[in-house]
């Protein structure tokens, strides 16, 4: 006769008792069977954001149950655990400073570890050129709007220009 176990799926090994009888002769035999390969992988290494607030997803691939986590306070991520694949949450808060930032999250599950970088850009300065210019960004467009003093405007014609006033 043979004997077959179903897959073992999980990352620990396990043991069955076989009570093999003959006649009046009953032998005990323990069958162990290895835990499964822990396996994880995720769908990127890194991700950047602008330096507004904003939040992107990643993608898990495991066999496992897993636990991620972020270093940074201003980098969160939801869930925080999950079993099998799956999908997470990674939110920025706004990154009022100049300065870029970085933060790790760390994916783990079983002996396994993966990172991810997480980088968001600093905010664009707002220092204008006089005191009624201003520096915008917008979709991550940086621009400059030029105040421009009110009233009529000719560009350069007069009134005896026969091209200009009518």
């Amino acid at each position: 006769r043979s004997l077959t176990a179903a897959e073992n799926t999980t990352t620990g090994s396990r043991t069955a008792m076989l009570n093999v009888k003959s006649g009046e002769l009953t032998k005990s035999i323990n069958v162990t069977q290895s835990a499964a390969n822990p396996e994880n992988s995720l769908d990127l290494s890194s991700m950047e954001f602008t330096s507004g607030s904003g939040s992107k997803s990643m993608k898990i691939t495991s066999n496992t149950s897993w636990t991620v986590s972020s270093d940074q306070a201003w980098c969160s991520v939801s869930p925080t655990s999950g079993s099998g694949d799956g999908s997470v949450s990674v939110s920025v808060e706004e990154n009022t400073s100049t300065s870029s930032r970085t933060a790790t999250i760390t994916i783990e599950s079983a002996t396994i570890t993966r990172t991810l970088s997480v980088t968001q850009s600093g905010a664009m300065p707002v220092t204008p050129s006089s005191s009624q210019d201003r520096i915008f960004t917008v979709g991550g467009v940086t621009f400059k709007m030029i105040a421009i003093e009110g009233g009529d405007n000719t560009n350069g014609l007069s009134t005896a220009d026969p091209d200009g006033y009518t």
